[in-house]
């Protein structure tokens, strides 16, 4: 069985596989080790060469490519068939295309706001609460920024505009009807919230583009996941650090929330196989296994175990909040149509937030005909 992916949960496996050997010593395990932006491109090659790999590791992005291929295989057969309770896990949204399931949950990536603690006591405020708001939000970043407009020397956060998938859902910026088409009061919420995250960055400058500019202390809000933990720059936090979940805004709170897991591939010659190795991968033993390895699971139980030691209840509570709004859902392209205008979509956004196009209006509303025509010519 060929297993193709990337990152250190693909390799960890690599490395030691007699988890499931020990269970499965029938079944011999192949690995194709790639970046993960290549990864569709080499799935794809070695299917169109007849070597299709048997199991693909994917994300929210990846998934989506692979289903607009259609050479992943809908699981959702598999998980009636052989009784698989989902209940405990982290949503499936990274395996959800066009109405079916595509990927089962293997990591979570959720992203919390940490917050430096003693800018904000530096600034006489507190930390948010959990209903906070895109409002909230920027008034804090506001507050906690120091310095002539021109030559900031701390900013009230940093690179959020760059991770912008919670604050376009939040603010209700999904641009498409459930019949694939623009949906005019999404189209004019992401126009405002694209606006909004350019001039917190480009007119107010409360926003850093550095990751580092908030490990150093200099910036007072940093969006980021469980990773970070095991991200170098963790280690030059010299201060005291809060956290809270994604703010709220239009449409409430939707978080930047990515679920790694696995599809198996429709041309598999070993697709019981494969099956067996996601059983495997997602059963409660290897799920707590994760937690000894400092990776954050996709099994909610092993997630408390998780932050049962090491971390403080403010991050726990962020973390773990987080997962329950996951759970309600995010927007995903449904068909090859929205994952097309999508692209262009973002497309227009990245020049109004890498600062090429001060206006949102403009940029969205230039890409606006080709949008209605692709959503028009690929819909079926």
């Amino acid at each position: 069985m060929t297993i193709i992916g990337w990152g250190a949960e693909v390799e960890g496996v690599m490395n030691d596989p007699e988890g499931f050997l020990s269970l499965y010593p029938d079944i011999d395990l192949e690995f194709v080790i790639t970046d993960r932006n290549s990864l569709v491109h080499r799935a794809s090659v070695m299917a169109a060469g007849g070597i299709a790999p048997d199991l693909i590791w994917t994300d929210d992005g990846v998934i989506v490519e692979l289903g607009t291929l259609g050479i992943v295989e809908p699981l959702a057969p598999y998980v009636e068939r052989y009784g698989m309770d989902l209940s405990d896990y982290a949503p499936t949204i990274s395996g959800e295309y066009g109405g079916e399931l595509l990927a089962l949950p293997g990591t979570a990536f959720p992203y919390i706001f940490f917050i430096n603690s003693n800018m904000l006591q530096e600034a006489g405020l507190s930390r948010p609460d959990s209903t906070w708001t895109l409002a909230d939000y920027e008034a804090i970043s506001e507050r906690m920024t120091q310095g002539p407009i021109d030559e900031r020397t701390v900013y009230g956060t940093v690179r959020t505009s760059r991770r912008w998938d919670g604050f376009t859902w939040s603010a209700g910026g999904w641009p498409f009807t459930s019949q694939s088409t623009i949906d005019q009061e999404g189209w004019d919420n992401l126009i405002d919230v694209v606006q909004w995250m350019a001039d917190m960055r480009y007119v107010k400058r409360v926003e850093a583009n550095n990751d580092d500019d908030f490990h150093y202390g200099r910036a007072g809000i940093g969006l980021f996941g469980y990773w970070i933990f095991n991200n170098p720059g963790y280690a030059l936090w010299n201060f005291d650090y809060t956290a809270q979940v994604t703010p709220a805004g239009k449409a409430g709170q939707i978080p930047k929330f990515i679920t790694n897991g696995w599809a198996i591939s429709k041309d598999s010659n070993h697709k019981e196989a494969a099956w067996k190795f996601i059983e495997w991968y997602m059963s409660p033993e290897q799920q707590f296994d994760m937690v000894t390895k400092d990776m954050m699971p996709a099994y909610i139980p092993a997630v408390y175990e998780l932050f049962a030691h090491g971390h403080s209840r403010d991050i726990m509570e962020a973390f773990l909040r987080t997962f329950e709004l996951a759970a309600l859902g995010k927007p995903v392209p449904q068909n090859t149509a929205e994952v097309l205008a999508f692209n262009v979509v973002t497309g227009a956004m990245s020049q109004v937030l890498n600062g090429i196009n001060p206006s949102a209006a403009d940029a969205l509303n230039s890409v606006k005909d080709q949008v209605r025509a692709t959503l028009a010519g690929n819909h079926q």
